[in-house]
């Protein structure tokens, strides 16, 4: 069901209203227009034989000037109705508008929406029924308007009808002023959720930006590692990228050992972290190949003692120089601190 559906309801009763007013506006003359002058020729009943039962002239013409002006009341009544029913459609319309462009209001007003579909339903059975009610009025209104050449008494209890009517009026214009103040306080409702929605996409979007950036650097971190994992381990690493890695790690461990010599020789945290580098990046390459492991150099090493100590002959030296020429330029001069491969 639509947003827009709440004031039709509002709208019918309106204008059932106005059409009763213009249906008692035009048996207006009809009822203060007394009895039909009688044929030319015809005998006027004499006032022995209707009992007096007529009211004088005089008396006629007062409540006839009492009717006119009371139904002229009534008209400009029907014109104040008609101009308040032009004000609500122009308002009615607007209401519409502004409903339209809430049609992606938030989900917790199809509850309400439901609810008031029911009550709407329940106005439009009430509108039919008071429709059934009109036209009864209007077929009664007929009859009254045959016999109000009879008698004068009926006109009386006719006008009393039409009293009753207006009140059944005015009673209908507040129950309609009623709903269109539910309809206003329902629309004010309506564009607070709108606000409220609005402010949670918005910070639903912010959160939404800080997760995809925190996955985007996490996706990251997650190729890094994986690009210094070897494919067995699940990474992606190969023998040729974790080598020119090695050789990286090494020119700049090479870099900081000799920033660290200029620096009074000591360990600096640039040179321990520069080393760190150094021996992962040789054991992820050993790992690739297949080799016995690493090595770290100390101060007295040289190749054939490192070739004893791990490979068992001095002789194997050139298997570990040719091993490590992507970290070893001279392998007469070892840095101490160099991490080598043992194949």
């Amino acid at each position: 069901m639509s947003d827009r559906h709440p004031s039709r309801p509002s709208l019918a009763r309106m204008s059932t209203r106005v059409f009763l007013g213009v249906i008692l506006l035009s048996l207006a003359p009809t009822l203060v227009a007394g009895p039909e002058p009688a044929e030319p020729g015809a005998v006027a009943p004499d006032d022995a034989s209707t009992g007096g039962s007529e009211a004088p002239p005089e008396d006629c013409r007062e409540q006839t000037r009492a009717v006119l002006s009371e139904l002229d009341a009534t008209r400009a009544r029907v014109r104040d109705l008609e101009a308040e029913l032009r004000s609500a459609r122009t308002e009615q319309e607007a209401c519409e508008q502004r409903a339209g462009e809430s049609a992606q209001a938030a989900a917790t007003l199809r509850a309400e929406r439901d609810r008031l579909s029911n009550r709407l339903e329940t106005l439009e059975s009430q509108c039919a029924t008071q429709r059934q009610g009109l036209a009864k009025a209007r077929r009664e209104l007929e009859a009254v308007r045959a016999r109000l050449a009879e008698s004068e008494e009926r006109a009386a209890r006719d006008e009393s009808k039409i009293r009753g009517l207006e009140t059944r009026l005015a009673e209908l214009q507040a129950e309609r002023a009623r709903l269109e103040g539910e309809l206003a306080a329902r629309g004010r409702r309506i564009a607070a959720l709108q606000r409220e929605s609005a402010a949670e996409r918005v910070g639903l979007r912010t959160r939404l930006a800080g997760v995809q950036r925190e996955l985007g650097q996490a996706l990251e971190r997650i190729h890094v590692l994986e690009s210094r994992l070897p494919p067995v381990s699940g990474g992606t690493a190969s023998v040729e990228a974790a080598r020119q890695r090695a050789a990286a790690a090494a020119r700049a461990y090479l870099e900081a050992y000799r920033r660290a010599r200029a620096s009074a020789g000591e360990r600096t945290p640039e040179l321990a972290r520069a080393q760190a580098a150094l021996f992962h990046a040789q054991a992820l390459l050993a790992g690739l190949e297949g080799a016995r492991g690493v090595y770290t150099v100390t101060a007295r090493d040289s190749l054939s003692q490192i070739a004893a100590r791990t490979l068992g002959n001095g002789n194997r030296w050139v298997r570990i120089h040719t091993a490590n020429r992507h970290v070893l330029e001279d392998p007469n001069h070892l840095t101490p601190g160099l991490v080598l491969v043992i194949p």
